[in-house]
């Protein structure tokens, strides 16, 4: 599934051939994805120009003239941006004719999303970010935060950082990385972290994100960003999907364990 760093990066590869274009034809080849397209999505969106694209989470807004574009990558989503008269190809569920190239909508499990909002209406949006977080990148995201929303927790640190309610972001790869960096087990309860450990644990999640993003994000299967280059942050995994590896730091192996039907990846001598 892309992550934070995926979707930031395809927002940001995006930018340079979307913003204040016009977007002059859109055809939706399959109208039922993980939620239904609006019918009249084509209509609605042609001769809209493109203002902005945010990020909220792993959800992208395309902001138009005449509405707004929310779109969730599912699984396996990609938005790639391709030559105006390039062929269509299997899974491609939505593409917008912008300037001289096409934004093309792919997901062979078909788990994304496309939902429209009107001029000066996104509430539509509002049950998709109701129970999110606090974005990693906010000012407000520190030690201190996240201690004082977690260290009351019994649950496992790693789904808690998983389930988004405390920081959006910080997807399974991400997690495991972060944790190893802070020398945290991704077993142990919050509650039983200390508030100088939480600190460090929010400088390495920032720290992680950051070289992520800077990397292309983790191309593990078959993501690519908006121009259709791979991530290279998956060289880099300390831990992630290195099971029985060596421990860079300590050369005991890695361990991989179940949490929440995630696979963990830790060093049991690095973490504690």
């Amino acid at each position: 599934m892309p992550e934070l760093p995926e979707v930031e990066v395809t927002r940001l590869s995006l930018l340079p051939y979307l913003i204040n274009y016009k977007v002059d034809k859109a055809t939706i080849l399959t109208p039922k994805l993980r939620y239904p397209i609006d019918s009249q999505l084509s209509k609605k969106i042609c001769g809209a120009t493109i203002t902005a694209i945010n990020r909220r989470s792993k959800y992208l807004i395309i902001s138009t003239t005449q509405g707004s574009l929310m779109v969730h990558l599912g699984m396996t989503g990609t938005l790639t941006i391709k030559p105006r008269n390039a062929p269509l190809t299997k899974h491609d569920h939505a593409s917008f004719s912008i300037g001289d190239y096409s934004l093309i909508y792919n997901d062979p499990r078909r788990f994304g999303a496309l939902i429209w909002a009107d001029p000066h209406d996104e509430s539509c949006f509002l049950p998709f970010f109701k129970k999110l977080g606090i974005e990693p990148f906010d000012p407000l995201f520190n030690g201190h935060y996240l201690w004082q929303h977690a260290h009351t927790r019994v649950q496992a640190i790693k789904p808690l950082l998983l389930g988004g309610e405390i920081v959006v972001g910080v997807g399974n790869i991400y997690a495991s990385e972060a944790l190893f960096k802070a020398g945290i087990l991704p077993q142990r309860s919050a509650k039983r972290i200390s508030k100088q450990r939480y600190q460090t644990l929010a400088e390495s999640i920032l720290n992680t994100l950051h070289h992520a993003i800077e990397l292309g994000g983790s191309t593990l299967k078959d993501f690519q960003h908006g121009t259709e280059k791979n991530g290279y942050f998956q060289i880099h995994h300390q831990v992630y999907d290195r099971e029985h590896q060596p421990c860079y730091r300590c050369q005991i192996p890695i361990k991989r364990i179940r949490q929440g039907q995630r696979s963990t990846f830790f060093c049991p001598h690095c973490q504690r």
